[in-house]
């Protein structure tokens, strides 16, 4: 069996639902601005205006990296032209500029290669890649130390990158501490578009109700909405909404498999025991005072949605057919 097929076999038709439902992206306020934000981006890097940088910081599971990738890959003039990885962690200077140059197709040998040789090599290959976006999410681990001298050569390096004679700007995505960190150096900051990832909020219960709703509608299932199912679903993820869509499409999964019609908020609480690690009296989903449960200590790296879209020029063609 191939890679492929072992993805697709018919034999499990509820993982198939579930890839189906994870593939599928519904936009939130965030796509607006990061749209605005390219937009003007592309209007920069045509005129010549030195603010070529998007950063986009939140807390971990609010979307950013999703929203990024499916911002660029609807962008009438980007969805051809852009890069996109995650930083490593830690992330060494070089390690970052050797991923830039292997993500522009021209990977390097050679492991003591200097910064400035780094810049070099990328101004000359930049022309040749048909790229004018690169995407670096989670770029807090390039910043893991607190060494004046290294973070002020992080920043030279960021700086450097969208002073190339080819047309280029950059988006930065990760944690609050990136943009600390740029508002550092007043010209690397008057170069940023600033975006901050939100939490979703109570007042936004009826768009999660109608989530909850266009999910379990594709599939196949009825939902009881009753108990403020909305409501207690924001809260238990501290408002982040890509953990909200990945509980979501747990609680979904264990209806599915479940052989029940309906979702509803016991599915949610079964997923939220399991993932979170939450005892009965600490559920959400269980308790009548849900919103005086502390859910902070109970969030799981495990319920942040999968945000994996492809950023190589041939999945990107391959995504373009379907």
């Amino acid at each position: 069996m191939t890679s492929a097929s072992f993805l697709t076999s018919s034999s499990d038709p509820v993982a198939l639902t579930i890839r189906k439902l994870r593939e599928r992206y519904t936009k939130c306020d965030l796509d607006g601005e990061v749209t605005q934000a390219l937009d003007q981006l592309v209007a920069n890097l045509r005129s010549g205006d030195d603010r070529k940088i998007i950063v986009v910081v939140g807390e971990s599971g609010r979307g950013k990296t999703r929203t990024i990738r499916e911002c660029l890959l609807a962008h009438t003039d980007l969805s051809a032209m852009y890069r996109s990885f995650d930083a490593d962690s830690p992330c060494t200077l070089r390690a970052l500029g050797t991923r830039i140059l292997r993500e522009l197709g021209h990977p390097v040998a050679r492991a003591n290669i200097r910064d400035h040789e780094l810049i070099e090599r990328i101004d000359a290959v930049l022309p040749h890649s048909g790229a004018h976006v690169i995407h670096i999410d989670e770029a807090q681990h390039a910043l893991t130390t607190d060494g004046v001298h290294t973070l002020t050569r992080v920043r030279d390096f960021w700086k450097r990158l969208v002073q190339s004679a080819h047309p280029l700007g950059l988006i930065l995505s990760g944690m609050p501490r990136v943009q600390q960190i740029l508002e550092e150096d007043p010209q690397l900051a008057r170069r940023a578009i600033f975006i901050s990832a939100k939490a979703v909020t109570q007042n936004d219960v009826g768009d999660i109700r109608s989530l909850i709703k266009n999910y379990a509608a594709e599939a196949g299932l009825e939902v009881d909405l009753t108990d403020n199912l909305a409501g207690r679903l924001i809260h238990s993820c501290a408002g982040a909404y890509g953990q909200i869509t990945s509980l979501l499409l747990n609680a979904i999964e264990r209806t599915l498999r479940a052989g029940q019609p309906c979702l509803g908020r016991a599915h949610f609480a079964t997923a939220y025991a399991m993932h979170a690690g939450a005892e009965p009296d600490a559920n959400p989903f269980i308790q009548s005072n849900w919103d005086a449960i502390d859910v902070s200590r109970m969030i799981a790296d495990t319920l942040v949605a999968d945000q994996t879209l492809p950023t190589t020029v041939g999945e990107r063609k391959r995504r373009s057919k379907k």
